[in-house]
């Protein structure tokens, strides 16, 4: 009877842990299920985030983002120079860095740890060492320079000089000019570097096209990408392999597909006005400037849905940066002279479905799924054992067969339907 018992309570708790995992094993597909639909409503959380501003210097029209310790630098135009904003601690480190005349769109060298800020008034480019915060060099390029970036497979600077209609390559190991001008369209003002295909891709303003650069050869590789009618800025989205272009006349963005380079999207509305934009790789958003509201325009990178966020305290907001270290956006203002920053607007694994599920005894989805699999074996083992040792174990006679006399008849009569288990 000890033995009966035995395999019974083994038994029935090997049948509540597989019940137990059928149960997670539900609930984890429910959640894939879940997870694979479209998000678009997840960027409720945009609404009431917490905001805080930084003063700045006159005009800022920009924001580099030093990938390495997350130090934002930032253009003000009108004052001639650069302010320094500690990432960490969200406030000015450095008030100001005299530059050129009229700074307007810098962008960080990984490779050397310089950032070079295009004077559009000066015709020139300020290099800053980002460890010593001085202007090391100063290298003349073409009228009116307006944007630049930076290619990191070959460590080369793009400058697009907006009246000259061409773009400077500077070789950022030696800071010399390598290419004085590759002609692009008319009035070109953004300029963003694609690591997915090592091109670029050149917005030119009033031929309402974008020109794309190969970045191994510094050669045209197309010559025009018809998008809107004042095609200004862009963005690069690695993940998905698309180029946001924004339009200010036509108040939308639009999508380039970088495998094709072809339109994938022809019109995202976004605004009134949107001006520059960034993507966000924690969590696969598109922020779009829109100076004419004051506001952003928050752009799901993967259903190119749009969500517009208020930003009080600023006014004539032109530019967004993100910096990936600590999560946060932020905007700069051109008329209130700040910037307004926005704690991280969705947590990383929001987007993505990274993040740790509970399902099982507050425990996440794969550590319960893998205490249930021990669990199971040692149920399923347990059950083997115990009726394996019912079978093999001999038989102890009761008292009262032990005491009878040998020959003497049952003092029972079996149960009906056959001998007793254990009988010959």
């Amino acid at each position: 009877m000890v033995a009966i018992e035995r395999f019974r309570g083994v038994a029935l708790s090997g049948a509540v842990l597989v019940g137990l995992l059928l149960v997670s094993t539900t609930v984890l597909a429910a959640e894939r299920d879940s997870a694979a639909e479209p998000a678009a409503p997840a960027m409720a959380p945009l609404v009431g985030t917490p905001h805080v501003s930084i003063p700045v210097g006159a005009f800022p029209t920009d924001a580099a983002v030093d990938t390495r310790d997350g130090t934002l630098w930032v253009e003000n135009e009108h004052s001639g120079n650069v302010s320094v904003v500690n990432g960490s601690t969200n406030t000015v480190q450095i008030a100001s860095i005299p530059v050129g005349d009229g700074p307007i769109a810098a962008t960080y060298d990984s490779s050397n740890n310089y950032v070079y800020v295009p004077n559009d008034l000066s015709g020139n480019v300020s290099v800053i060492d980002a460890a010593t915060h001085k202007v090391v060099h100063t290298i003349i390029v073409g009228s009116h320079p307006y944007m630049s970036a930076f290619d990191s497979a070959n460590g080369y600077v793009f400058v697009v000089n907006e009246l000259s209609n061409n773009v400077t390559v500077i070789n950022g190991a030696t800071d010399k000019v390598v290419d004085p001008g590759i002609v692009v369209g008319t009035e070109p003002i953004g300029v963003v570097y694609d690591s997915v295909n090592g091109e670029l891709y050149v917005t030119n303003y009033l031929s309402g096209n974008v020109t794309v650069l190969d970045g191994a050869t510094d050669k045209v590789a197309v010559a025009s990408i018809p998008v809107g009618a004042d095609d200004e800025y862009a963005t690069v989205d690695p993940a998905n392999n698309t180029v946001f272009v924004s339009d200010c006349t036509g108040g939308n963005v639009s999508v380039i597909d970088g495998s094709t380079n072809k339109i994938a999207v022809r019109s995202i509305a976004a605004g009134d006005c949107p001006r520059l934009l960034a993507y966000d790789s924690l969590n696969g958003n598109v922020y779009v400037a829109d100076q004419s509201s004051d506001s952003l325009s928050v752009i799901d990178a993967a259903t190119h849905k749009a969500l517009p966020v208020e930003l009080p305290g600023g006014s004539g907001t032109f530019a967004v940066a993100v910096d990936s270290l600590n999560g946060c956006v932020y905007a700069t203002n051109l008329y209130s002279d700040n910037l307004t920053v926005l704690a991280p607007l969705r947590s990383p694994s929001a987007g993505s479905g990274g993040g740790s599920t509970t399902n099982f005894l507050g425990l996440s989805t794969g550590a319960g799924l893998a205490l249930l699999g021990v669990l199971l074996v040692w149920g399923v083992g347990g059950t083997v054992a115990a009726l394996r040792f019912s079978r093999q174990r001999p038989k102890q006679p009761s008292p009262l067969q032990a005491a009878a006399p040998a020959g003497a008849p049952p003092t029972s009569m079996p149960p009906p339907g056959g001998p007793p288990s254990g009988a010959s």
